[in-house]
């Protein structure tokens, strides 16, 4: 939810940024939240539980930031919002997809997940077109074999 903070008060602040200046100010408040996040939960030990409720609260906190600058700004013309905070893809053209392509060539060594995401939600719209499967389904039948295949090759042998 950090970035959809960056994000929105870069539309409402600067309406005609382009799509680079909009998705670098919602990294650098993903990232800024990330650490926000983490460095709390450091504080008294890191435990996943607490990790977990922390990042839950500053998400709340985030969507009431998101809604007061929706609301204080121009609730009449809120769909700019809506639709980039749906992460919606629909319309988009090349020079608007170039940044996440970018970081996807960028990152891909990195956060693996976001590749089986992307080809399941791909699979899912075209498999049956028009209808669609729902891309966490098409996740878990593709990233199941994957993960027994990955205990199977960290068994030890019986002896």
């Amino acid at each position: 939810m950090g970035a959809g903070v960056g994000a929105i008060a870069t539309l409402i602040l600067l309406p005609s940024a382009s799509i680079w200046l909009l998705s670098g100010v919602a990294a650098i408040a993903a990232l800024t939240t990330f650490t926000l996040v983490y460095l709390v939960s450091l504080r008294g030990g890191l435990s996943s539980d607490r990790l977990v409720l922390i990042g839950v609260g500053v998400s709340s906190g985030a969507t009431a930031i998101i809604t007061l600058l929706i609301v204080a700004t121009d609730p009449w013309n809120l769909s700019l919002a809506m639709t980039w905070l749906s992460g919606s893809t629909y319309g988009r053209t090349l020079p608007q997809v170039a940044p996440v392509a970018i970081a996807l060539l960028i990152c891909t060594p990195l956060l693996l997940g976001a590749i089986l995401v992307s080809l399941a939600d791909s699979l899912g719209r075209t498999l049956l077109a028009p209808a669609q499967i729902p891309a966490g389904l098409l996740t878990a039948l593709i990233g199941a074999p994957y993960f027994v295949y990955l205990l199977w090759r960290t068994r030890t042998p019986a002896r």
